[in-house]
């Protein structure tokens, strides 16, 4: 990934991107945004300041803008609980940071091309760009805990990282 990024600021931002951008200069600011080159169309990027570097954490979805250096909710995106409200095979039901650690999930463009509860690594491989850390598996948004989300798969409360931020949101997740 190619970007132009300035400096960021005292190193008390919090990782949980896919990597790091080379440069160490010191950082004006703990969090902002950037515009990087990805699959040949800008899209903004949040970044946080880690160690005097300044390191992406999200790409934001498509429809979606980077503000204060968080992603935010796209301006024609409605609140979700579930990709199937979004009614778009391009689009998900993606966290948002709504401010004080909060996150709501909202209808926004699809990141990557796992679906709920399906194996990865990385956030960019999920349609939702949350990839589960103790699960290895994407985030998908359910309305209600303890429901069933098909055969082995069941809602449950899961902890995420979203851009820096630790919350907790129902996930459709495999059981053990």
């Amino acid at each position: 990934m190619a970007a132009m990024l300035g400096g960021c600021g005292s190193g008390n931002g919090s990782g949980g991107g896919d990597g790091g951008v080379e440069g160490g200069a010191s950082c004006a600011e703990p969090r902002s945004c950037v515009v990087a080159q990805l699959t040949g169309s800008p899209r903004p990027t949040s970044t946080s300041c880690i160690d005097g570097e300044q390191i992406p954490e999200r790409t934001c979805p498509i429809g979606s803008e980077c503000a204060a250096g968080y992603c935010a909710a796209p301006p024609s995106g409605a609140t979700c609980t579930d990709d199937d409200a979004c009614g778009s095979a391009s689009s998900g039901c993606a966290p948002f940071i709504m401010g004080a650690g909060a996150a709501e999930t909202y209808c926004a463009g699809a990141i990557g091309t796992k679906f709920r509860a399906e194996s990865c690594i990385f956030d960019r491989e999920c349609r939702s760009g949350v990839c589960i850390p103790d699960r290895g598996t994407c985030f998908g948004r359910c309305p209600t805990v303890g429901q069933s989300c098909g055969v082995g798969v069941t809602c449950r409360e899961v902890a995420i990282t979203v851009e820096g931020a630790q919350v907790t949101l129902p996930s459709c997740v495999r059981e053990p």
